[in-house]
């Protein structure tokens, strides 16, 4: 097989070897105004415990400097059901607040641990205290969080592991204007390792 060599740089790269789940982040202002925003660059950086996680900004969004001013933030799993209300959430920065989550159709609850809101629509939540963050050129950040407290609906416990992955329902983003969600769950078999 022939390979073709990408360019370094990830937005032109089509299609992506490197698909992103979405996610919500909420956060907190320094004044206490509820923030959210869609993030697709996050991933597991420590099982714990505690456990970390972490996604990638740019210091530019409210979203990573309200994460380190305020100390704490959540990621909220939405289903493929909420694809077009979580592109909404990325759309018009002017629209702040209560109002940002009135126009992406979601819902605000409180945390268990953290101040930043849940959101009710999302079927897993990951609240977490901010453990730092990593810059990089064009004010690029990784944002780590120490996982406090995690929550899912009651649905994506039922059934066995097919049944429990179609329940969360999770998305991902391919690139600029496309995303996919997750196909169905499959166990590995896997040999003794000779």
């Amino acid at each position: 097989m022939s390979k073709i060599e990408l360019p370094l740089e990830k937005r032109s790269w089509h299609p992506s070897p490197l698909p992103g789940q979405v996610v919500l982040v909420t956060t907190l202002s320094t004044d206490s105004e509820p923030n959210v925003a869609p993030k697709s660059w996050v991933s597991m950086v420590a099982f714990g415990p505690p456990p970390v996680l972490m996604f990638g900004c740019t210091l530019d969004h409210a979203t990573a400097r309200n994460a380190t001013e305020h100390g704490a933030f959540v990621i909220n799993v939405p289903g493929h059901d909420l694809m077009t209300n979580s592109w909404q959430c990325g759309g018009d920065a002017t629209v702040r607040g209560m109002a940002r989550f009135a126009a992406c159709g979601l819902t605000p609850i409180p945390s268990m641990r953290v101040a930043p809101p849940r959101i009710k629509e999302c079927r897993a939540h990951l609240e977490c205290e901010t453990a730092g963050f990593r810059e990089w050129e064009k004010r690029e950040v990784a944002v780590f969080g120490k996982i406090v407290a995690a929550s899912a609906d009651a649905s994506v416990f039922d059934g066995d592991p097919t049944v429990r992955y179609r329940h969360l329902s999770p998305f991902f983003f391919l690139e600029d204007g496309w995303a996919a969600p997750l196909g169905a769950a499959q166990k590995l078999v896997v040999g003794n390792g000779d």
